[in-house]
C-alpha cells in the first residue's frame, strides 16, 4: 500500500517537524491568542465551515483547511495585494501532495451559515486571516459579503 502524499517519509517528517516548531514558537509568543497567534488560522475559516456543513464526516480537518486555504489566498489577492500567482503555486503544492483543492457534496448556504458561527466571528461576521505577501499575514480582516460568497463558491 502506497503512503499518501509525496516525498520520502523522512522528508515529510522533517517538514512536519519544522511546521510544528514554527507553530510552537507562535503559540509560546501569544498563549492567550491576543494577536499574532491568529495567523495560524489562515485557511481555517472556510475550512471549518466546510467541516461543519459536512457534519464532520467525509473530510478530515487537514483536508478542510487545504480547501479553505485557496479561497483565503484568493481573498488576499482581492483585498490585501497578495500576488495572485501565490494561489496557483499553493494549488500546485496541494495537488502534488494529494490534498483536495475543493469539496463537493456540501451546500453553499450551509457553509455560509457555519461561517457566521466561526469562533472569530463578531456579531455574525467572521474575521479572516489573509496575506499581504508570503510571510506577511494580517488578521481580523472583515471581508465584504459578496467576496465571501465568491470565496465559498471557489471552494465548494
Amino acid at each position: 500500500m502506497r503512503e499518501p502524499g509525496r516525498g520520502t517519509p523522512e522528508r515529510r517528517l522533517e517538514l512536519i517537524r519544522r511546521c510544528a516548531a514554527f507553530k510552537a514558537r507562535v503559540v509560546a509568543d501569544d498563549p492567550q491568542e491576543q494577536g499574532r497567534r491568529a495567523v495560524l488560522n489562515l485557511g481555517h475559516s472556510i475550512g471549518h465551515a466546510i467541516e461543519a456543513a459536512a457534519g464532520y464526516t467525509g473530510i478530515s480537518h487537514g483536508e478542510a483547511v487545504a480547501v479553505g486555504l485557496l479561497p483565503a489566498l484568493w481573498l488576499s489577492s482581492q483585498l490585501c495585494g497578495l500576488d495572485p500567482a501565490v494561489e496557483d503555486e499553493v494549488r500546485e503544492l496541494l495537488v502534488h501532495h494529494e490534498l483536495p483543492t475543493s469539496w463537493s457534496g456540501v451546500d453553499r448556504a450551509e457553509v455560509r451559515a457555519a461561517l457566521s458561527r466561526d469562533k472569530k466571528a463578531r456579531s455574525g461576521r467572521v474575521r479572516f486571516v489573509l496575506l499581504e505577501a508570503v510571510g506577511s499575514p494580517v488578521h481580523d480582516v472583515d471581508v465584504p459579503d459578496d467576496l465571501i460568497e465568491s470565496a465559498i463558491a471557489r471552494a465548494v
